[in-house]
């Protein structure tokens, strides 16, 4: 039975962790990456996975002039999914909130 959430931010070149959160088990891996964004510097290139590809920490990163990647389910961001066909090495998109992320007025 899971009883916790634990979220580890890692500085990969030293080998270390920069910081560390448990909480309770139905605290949502979102809600934990909120906690470590004020950890990375801004000469710091913030990598995160598929969980995280959502507009809000994009934006909170951007706003705090942070560097990120962040790996994107290829069925969930229209961009990912026509990467591979373009035959192109790299790209750079611009993303924008989706419905889920705007709240009505």
């Amino acid at each position: 039975m899971v009883l916790a959430r634990t979220s580890r931010a890692y500085d990969v070149l030293n080998g270390i962790g920069i910081d560390a959160r448990i909480e309770h088990y139905r605290t949502g891996e979102l809600s934990l990456c909120e906690r470590h964004l004020p950890c990375p510097d801004t000469l710091d290139l913030l990598i995160m996975d598929r969980a995280y590809a959502a507009f809000w920490p994009m934006a909170a990163l951007h706003h705090q002039k942070k560097s990120f990647s962040i790996r994107v389910k290829a069925n969930r961001w229209k961009p990912a999914k026509q990467f591979p066909s373009s035959k192109k090495k790299e790209q750079l998109i611009e993303v924008g909130p989706g419905n889920e992320a705007v709240k009505p007025a």
